[in-house]
């Protein structure tokens, strides 16, 4: 596992959207398998995560289980050998992986009921495959590893249950407890009732040292009485709130050395040297808390070996924390937005041009295609060099470590490369991107999230739009097919109107008649006959297909025989005007299909995943694609959330899975070429890379990846004697500016090569720039005349690994500057 630098700066200013962490959960062999399990709540759906490098990189998967809040994972002692855990649940019941999380089936046979809390493993599960879960309607055991399951509440005096563990090594000595704690010492099958309060327990800790300490400690998370400890086993306990200043305290995580970590609501993680002593607030590195929830830190996690590696987490609203000094100072992992392109869009003189254009999770809009030039750009490969603007001396290379994903990277693009498109956009989320169809001659693009902005120069410089007032996120952009003439760009939201311009962006409207305002856009879709037809489609999450046919003057309900609203996306036959089809995909209900146009819907979900039975979750269709000589090759491909891709070659009467050479993923979304009839090719956004294939989904190979990195990123730490200052022509909006020798920041990142970019000018001075604590290079940012984002600072690695770039003021400038300041306008690394 590698660790970075931990000098951290005092909390950043939040960002949004969050990397939200649910729920949270540690390998008892963590030392030797550094596995983390977590579930990440997005806008509009969960997904659970695993890491197997203690937090570093995490592998995203839209899992059938996720249909329903996990509450707890809870691990086999021997995880490392038998990859066996189990994963607890707010309405599915319990469900077990036996192959270290890759798939998750149900285990809920004599269960009593759905709603579980919290579930235990025995410490000596090898043996008596013992497990007790806390549920809404009492205790369940099971002794053959959940395969069946018995109720057992002798003793109990409430059945309402929310926690359970078992004391460290022992499978005889177990504690569950709603309002009141029990205790069992025959392995739960009788039990005893210790203590009572007047507010549901929220969280249940056990010393690991329970055998010699015999210490347990109890809080209650939205309740705010803070947390209380015991000495003796649980047969008293007192209040331990000395210096807990935010007493909604939703999680404990009591140490090896007897340290005592503390998630509370909004303050954050507070730390105590023993159960029972007083708190002190440690946040150093934490983000401010964002207003947009009243409940930010619930997860505390401490490493096995805590006394000796002072690693624990803390998992939040903000994104999960990770300190390697027992608390001193904090880091934010990055959970998900190296690797999340959320859209693609060709442009539509792809077969000449072969620019790919795409909105990342916190990455902005990046370009992918053979007009990346310089050294902007960030190939497959590094060459194992650095370069200095104005310094070319050469520096010895840096070997990186092992790559999460060892899979072979596509060949199609092996001339392309990346670049940060994000001039003057200060919102780096993206939601909705689009490609105008003149592209090759307006050069135009539009990019919204929390901004709407527009470009008519490829992306180089953007310009934000007047959004309207009251829409807080832009879902949905699309322009019509007759761009060029109409000047039509309709944009939709989530729940607060659908808008439209005629001047190609300059104004916009409400449609209003006939269209619910609450209307929550996922998809935009013009008739490709629009100029004639005025045809229309828009889908929502949750009121399901409306129609226009006067240009959007007026929309009408087109959802009969739709037997599910939660529409997710939408396509549009390239022959619509003579096979009037569509196709829309949903949540939990598969695909539907008209043949008239939207009068009338029919399910087409042949070969499809099923939507019931014990191991089903929810269906979740996010993309749908077409030929764009669908009339003749009949080819269709879909993207599931669960289940990666499928494809249907009979105009989507039947599909089958199209996935292979793609690991188990969640893919986000589809891309289909236009020049489909010649390349075959499609691309796959999902939460662990972008996919390539070539031959129409019969395989799929990885493309490189690159990511922007604003300076305002989360992930990018700093002393705090750097100021922001805005700029229209720098990335983001912004730059940084230290005035001050030894002012510093820095990036952990994988990959196999960064670049560094800042202005250049006369007022700016010399920074030093290490890479994973080598021996620096001297960068002087001076120049004649102000230049903005210009890459400063380069250097390739032979494969990609971890590292970490560190840029610090020395304090000196160049005789000719007039001032000494140095700034930063982010990174670029390739992957």
């Amino acid at each position: 596992m590698v660790a970075g630098c931990f000098l951290l700066a005092p909390a950043a200013p939040a960002h949004a959207p969050h990397d939200v962490v649910g729920e949270l959960a540690m390998s008892p062999t963590f030392l030797q398998d550094h596995t983390l399990f977590a579930s990440f709540s997005l806008t509009d759906h969960t997904l659970f995560g695993r890491s197997t490098d203690g937090g570093l990189s995490w592998q995203e998967y839209g899992l059938p289980m996720m249909e329903h809040p996990i509450q707890k994972f809870a691990f086999s002692p021997r995880f490392v050998v038998d990859g066996i855990a189990f994963a607890a649940t707010d309405g599915g019941g319990i469900w077990r992986t036996a192959d270290a999380g890759l798939t998750w089936a149900p285990i809920n046979t004599g269960l009593p009921s759905l709603v579980v809390r919290s579930i235990a493993v025995s410490p000596k599960f090898k043996s008596d495959a013992t497990l007790i879960a806390a549920t809404d309607l009492g205790c369940a055991r099971s002794s053959n590893g959940g395969l069946t399951w018995v109720s057992v509440n002798t003793g109990l005096v409430e059945t309402a249950l929310r926690v359970v563990d078992f004391a460290p090594g022992d499978n005889t000595t177990a504690f569950i407890g709603g309002k009141t704690l029990h205790a069992s010492s025959d392995g739960g099958l009788t039990w005893a009732p210790r203590v009572t309060y007047p507010n549901l327990m929220e969280t249940l800790a056990v010393s690991p040292r329970f055998a010699q300490d015999h210490a347990l400690m109890l809080a209650f998370g939205r309740f705010g009485t803070g947390a209380r400890y015991s000495t003796d086993g649980g047969l008293s306990f007192s209040g331990c709130n000395t210096g807990l200043t935010d007493q909604f305290v939703y999680e404990i995580a009591i140490a090896n050395n007897g340290t005592v970590l503390a998630a509370t609501k909004t303050a954050g993680c507070y730390r105590a040297s023993a159960p029972g002593s007083p708190w002190k607030l440690t946040i150093n590195g934490f983000e401010a808390p964002s207003d947009l929830t009243e409940f930010h830190n619930t997860e505390a996690l401490v490493s096995p070996g805590f006394g000796a590696d002072g690693l624990a987490y803390i998992g939040s609203y903000e994104g999960l924390y990770v300190t390697h000094d027992g608390g001193e100072s904090w880091r934010q992992c990055d959970v998900y937005n190296q690797f999340l392109n959320r859209h693609i869009a060709f442009s539509p003189n792809f077969a000449h041009d072969r620019t790919v254009f795409f909105g990342n999770y916190g990455g902005g809009v990046l370009q992918y295609g053979p007009e990346a030039p310089g050294p902007v750009a960030a190939t497959a490969s590094g060459t194992a060099s650095v370069a200095v603007v104005g310094q070319p001396t050469p520096a010895a290379a840096v070997s990186g470590g092992g790559e999460p994903h060892s899979l072979q990277r596509a060949t199609a693009f092996a001339s392309s490369s990346w670049r940060g498109l994000s001039n003057n956009i200060a919102a780096l989320y993206s939601d909705a991107l689009a490609v105008s169809p003149e592209f090759a001659s307006d050069r135009t693009l539009f990019y919204g999230y929390t901004v709407l902005s527009r470009s008519t120069d490829a992306g180089e410089h953007w310009t934000q739009l007047p959004k309207p007032s009251g829409v807080t996120v832009v879902r949905r952009i699309a322009t019509s097919p007759d761009f060029a003439n109409d000047r039509t760009v309709i944009f939709g939201s989530g729940g607060e109107g659908t808008w439209r311009s005629l001047d190609g962006g300059d104004s916009f409207s409400q449609l209003q008649l006939g269209l619910p305002a609450a209307f929550s856009t996922s998809s935009i879709d013009f008739s490709p006959d629009f100029a004639a037809d005025g045809t229309i489609f828009l889908a929502s999450r949750n009121l399901g297909v409306y129609r226009s046919t006067d240009r959007g003057h007026s929309w009408t309900p087109a959802n009969a025989g739709m037997s599910n609203l939660m529409v997710r996306c939408f396509a549009v036959s390239p022959d619509f005007a003579a096979d009037r089809t569509a196709f829309a995909g949903t949540v939990g209900s598969g695909v539907f299909i008209t043949h008239d146009a939207g009068v009338s819907w029919s399910p087409t979900d042949a070969g499809l995943p099923g939507t019931s039975g014990p191991a089903a979750g929810p269906l979740i269709i996010e993309s749908i694609v077409l030929s764009p000589a669908f009339a003749t090759d009949r080819t269709a491909l879909l993207a599931t959330l669960n289940d990666s891709v499928f494809r249907s070659v009979d105009g989507g009467n039947s599909w089958a899975p199209a996935s292979a050479g793609m690991p188990r993923d969640s893919v986000r979304t589809l891309e289909i070429s236009p020049d489909f009839a010649h390349d075959q090719r499609v691309l796959a956004g999902t939460y662990g890379w972008t996919w390539e294939t070539t031959d129409a989904g019969a395989t799929w190979s990885r493309l490189p990846g690159g990511l922007r990195v604003d300076e305002s990123a989360a992930t990018v730490y700093r002393s705090d004697d750097w100021t922001k200052i805005g700029g229209t022509n720098n990335n983001g909006g912004s730059v940084r500016v230290s005035l001050g020798a030894g002012a510093w920041e820095e990036l952990q990142f994988f990959g196999d090569r960064i670049v560094w970019f800042a202005n250049t000018g006369k007022l700016s001075g010399i920074a030093r720039v290490s890479i994973d604590g080598l021996p620096p290079q001297r960068v002087d940012l001076y120049g004649p005349t102000l230049k903005t984002q210009q890459p400063v600072f380069e250097q390739s690695f032979e494969t990609p690994g971890w590292h970490v770039i560190r840029v610090t003021n020395t304090g000196e400038s160049n005789p000719d500057a007039k001032f000494g300041a140095v700034n930063s306008d982010g990174y670029f690394y390739s992957f």
